[in-house]
């Protein structure tokens, strides 16, 4: 059983119930496999907790708006 892991910022709910969806469908498509078969796994991070750089996504969403 093939198994499907995104690591993802926080989303909506909305958000993360199409992406689980949509790719499930691609894999499905492309592998030839049926969409029952895969596990997909969503793990969600809190901004604080991804860095770019060594700046948390907290503080890039900061300096982003002050540049607004």
């Amino acid at each position: 059983m093939p198994h499907i892991r995104i690591d993802i910022g926080k989303q909506e709910d909305a958000v993360r119930e199409e992406l689980m969806k949509r790719v499930t469908e691609v894999a499905s498509e492309i592998t030839k496999l049926p969409k029952e078969a895969f596990l997909v796994f969503v793990n969600e991070f809190e901004d604080d907790n991804i860095c770019v750089g060594g700046t948390t996504v907290t503080e890039l969403k900061k300096q982003r708006m002050a540049g607004k």
